[in-house]
């Protein structure tokens, strides 16, 4: 690697100024500029003051081996007021596995089980044979205000850099991962400009979606929901905001890229 330096199971305790950089407190390293991408809860930006995730989803998912009767070119989709209030339940045939989840404006993690016993009912049993279970919080407030300060700036879900209205996020965490890392080079190394405010002209307001989010968080009855997806042009609206053209190279056509993704994993695994 060109200079990395890894440092795992090392957790934060926090940074102060110094005359030469920004120095890490419990390790021997002194950066001149600090990356914030520790997740909807950084303690990055509570330890510099700058802005802080206010709206958040509760997550929780769990792995099972590969569901036989899920159809594996599609993203599976459950509305339930009581169990999901303001998002969804889903079922995601990945790689070797189908990912079942649940989220909520919650405060509390939701229960997955709901999800697990409709997707029985559509496809039969699927086991207790559990290969993985994870949760977590999704922001969905929209970009944090200030989201940088003195040679610090936040990217990723510290950032707020997710769809209010889908809790999607993990694109917008290679984009503009990637330019924090070029616009921050640019600062370091060529007298470039400053990069909170490179950056401030390039990240989404997500203006309309975050209308869209509030509209969710007061919830419709489940039986208008439904009533409502039975509609092609609600059909449409989905395939839209859940596969937008721009964050996928064949929009709607998951079996397409299916392949890349598994060598991706592969290659990953083995890394």
């Amino acid at each position: 690697m060109a200079g990395a330096r890894l440092l795992y199971g090392t957790r934060w305790q926090g940074a102060c100024y110094k005359s030469d950089g920004l120095r890490l407190r419990g390790i021997d390293i002194t950066t001149r500029y600090l990356i914030g991408a520790d997740g909807a809860r950084s303690q990055v930006a509570r330890c510099f003051g700058i802005g802080l995730n206010t709206r958040v989803l509760t997550g929780s998912e769990v792995h099972v081996p590969s569901v036989a009767g899920l159809d594996s070119g599609r993203l599976h989709c459950f509305f339930g007021r009581n169990q999901a209030p303001g998002y969804i339940g889903w079922a995601v045939p990945g790689v070797g596995c189908t990912q079942i989840g649940i989220a909520s404006r919650s405060e509390k993690r939701p229960d997955v089980a709901p999800v697990m016993r409709q997707l029985e009912h559509i496809c039969g049993p699927i086991g207790d044979n559990l290969e993985e279970r994870r949760g977590g919080l999704i922001p969905v407030g929209g970009p944090v205000r200030p989201f940088a300060t003195d040679r610090v700036l936040l990217i990723g879900d510290a950032a707020g850099l997710v769809s209010p209205l889908t809790g999607g996020g993990i694109h917008n965490a290679f984009r503009y991962g990637r330019r924090a890392a070029q616009v921050v080079s640019d600062y370091l190394q060529d007298r470039g400009a400053e990069p909170s405010a490179v950056l401030a002209g390039e990240i989404p307001g997500y203006a309309i979606k975050s209308l869209m989010r509030r509209a969710m968080d007061i919830g419709a009855p489940d039986w208008a929901i439904e009533a409502m997806l039975g509609t092609p042009a609600m059909a449409a609206v989905a395939r839209s905001i859940f596969f937008s053209p721009r964050t996928v190279g064949l929009p709607h056509v998951r079996p397409a890229f299916r392949p890349a993704a598994a060598a991706w994993a592969i290659g990953f695994s083995g890394a």
